[in-house]
């Protein structure tokens, strides 16, 4: 007798081509926002969100006098009162591979609050049509450029019809050293304030009232070179945050400030670093201090904002593909960071309680992608 082995039995559904251990997006009910009525009013909420944050952006400086100009081949950007009362210059100075659009926080705060305020794109930089040359980590070549177009500035500031001819200055990260030394060659300079610096050539008494400002989330190098200035002027290395050491009459007052909660650029946007350097000059100028509340440019808010509404509107970049979820991870499996279906399809969860698969929402990948974008590095 011949035995017959059984057929084979039949397949119902084809595999999926992506092994289920590798799916980001599992069905999660309160994210499970398919429902078109749902994703209208969702995209009308990000667009009205989109649009507040864009007037309130377009708007900071509404109530200033903003004039555009340039100082040699160098652009500039002048903020001052509306009221033409003459004032005290601040000339403000951004980092490497930044802009002065960067520093318009400061600007704009300052300005707000009787200074005028000087932003400009150093060489290299910007809109400046003309190239750095040479290395910024050498004192002769590109540091000597870059303060020598600072002068042509701050000269630029001190000559305006509004100012009284005092000026202070404010430089972030690489310009840190340069306003540091620029300050130190021009003994007018009334106070320094410096954002993320480093500067090799700080004495405890040059430059003149140096207010340094750090994020708090910043390298600890940075945080030591501040603990480091100020210590020089306070013959001690018990040096207390937010204490002013020296005296601002004399110039030797020293002073350091860590913003909480922010890293190198988001210093730039804290409130608190706004608010220490209004406070700084208004004392260096022997200027009344604010009572209470003061005016202050509040953009990094909008900004994220802006960024929430264009995030929820915004479609999955990759709408074949997924990231590799934790599960994926034990294993090690050889399909990295990514896994793509092929052909592409639509991006979904793998199924619904009733075994079809769910279009997955804009705002379910911007929620998904948040929460698991940590632990996929790993991969």
């Amino acid at each position: 007798m011949i035995e017959l082995e059984p057929p084979p039995a039949k397949q119902s559904k084809a595999a999926d081509p992506v092994p289920s251990s590798v799916r980001l997006f599992q069905h999660d009910p309160v994210l499970d926002l398919a429902s078109p009525v749902r994703n209208l009013i969702l995209a009308i909420a990000a667009l009205a969100a989109i649009a507040v944050a864009l007037s309130r952006l377009l708007g900071a400086t509404s109530g200033l006098a903003v004039t555009h100009t340039t100082v040699g081949t160098t652009p500039v950007t002048v903020f001052a009162p509306i009221s033409g009362d003459r004032a005290p210059a601040v000339v403000i100075a951004h980092g490497f591979a930044g802009s002065q659009q960067l520093m318009q926080p400061f600007a704009v705060s300052l300005a707000r609050n009787g200074f005028i305020a000087v932003t400009f794109d150093f060489l290299g930089h910007g809109r400046n049509p003309q190239p750095l040359k040479g290395s910024i980590t050498e004192t002769e070549g590109a540091t000597t450029a870059l303060i020598e177009e600072f002068a042509e500035v701050a000269a630029f500031a001190r000559g305006l019809p509004a100012s009284d001819g005092r000026l202070a200055v404010l430089g972030h990260s690489m310009a840190s050293d340069i306003v540091v030394r620029y300050a130190q060659r021009d003994s007018d300079v009334a106070a320094t304030v410096a954002v993320s610096m480093f500067s090799p050539v700080v004495t405890a008494t040059s430059p003149r009232n140096l207010l340094v400002i750090v994020g708090a989330l910043e390298p600890a190098a940075l945080k030591n070179e501040a603990l480091r200035i100020v210590a020089m002027a306070a013959g001690t290395v018990q040096i207390q945050e937010n204490v002013t050491y020296g005296s601002v009459a004399a110039g030797t007052a020293r002073r350091m400030a860590f913003s909480p909660g922010v890293e190198h650029i988001g210093v730039l946007y804290s409130r608190a670093s706004l608010t220490q350097a209004l406070v700084w000059l208004d004392t260096a100028f022997g200027r009344r201090l604010p009572d209470g509340d003061v005016s202050l440019d509040a953009r990094g808010r909008w900004l994220g904002l802006l960024f929430l509404g264009l995030t929820v509107l915004a479609p999955p970049p990759f709408p074949h593909c997924c990231l590799v979820s934790p599960t994926a991870r034990e294993g090690r499996t050889s399909h990295g960071v990514f896994c793509c279906r092929w052909p592409p399809r639509r991006l979904s969860s793998p199924h619904s309680s009733s075994g079809r698969r769910r279009p997955i929402s804009c705002l379910s990948w911007s929620v998904t992608i948040w929460r698991h974008i940590s632990r996929s590095m790993a991969c």
